[in-house]
């Protein structure tokens, strides 16, 4: 028959295998969650870069707007002063109007492509972030850990259990 110190170690060796199992387990159920807030934050990251890229536009169109009207202001208040609107300054401050809406106009929209891809690059890094989460989900594994805390443990059951012999 076992002596009640044997029986003891014994019991606390599967407890401590069923801690280790449960202790891994949860470490790999954390690293997949991780993995997917990750992949979540990606996908947001690229809906935000999109949502960059379209305000770029709209700011470029505003600014292409606003130079036609001021362009068409100019135009009028330059006819009513009777300048011919082809030839010398007239000419000239209408090419102007024209060349700052462009300049602004690019400048928009190349602003909003540095943003977008600013964005973009942290939505890559939170890729990588998922993939290194699954990497390491797939290296735990719940039932090895169990195995090696009975196998580190079995050792010191078995000498008790011997010296009771």
């Amino acid at each position: 028959m076992c002596e009640p110190t044997t029986i003891m170690m014994g019991v606390g060796l599967a407890m401590g295998a069923y801690g280790s199992y449960q202790q891994a387990d949860a470490s790999k159920k954390a690293a997949n969650y991780s993995a997917q807030v990750a992949d979540n934050n990606a996908r947001t990251n690229e809906i935000v870069a999109q949502d960059a890229l379209k305000r770029g536009d709209e700011e470029a169109n505003a600014i292409r707007r606003n130079a036609d009207m001021l362009k068409g202001s100019q135009r009028a208040s330059l006819a009513a002063k009777g300048l011919d609107l082809a030839e010398g300054t007239a000419a000239e401050l209408q090419d102007q109007t024209d060349f700052f809406a462009m300049t602004d106009t690019v400048a928009a929209r190349d602003n909003a492509k540095r943003q977008a891809w600013g964005i973009r690059t942290q939505g890559a890094n939170f890729q990588s972030e998922a993939a290194m989460q699954r990497a390491t989900a797939r290296g735990i594994s719940p039932g090895m850990a169990a195995t090696t805390s009975l196998l580190s443990g079995a050792g010191a059951v078995s000498k008790q259990w011997y010296s009771t012999r």
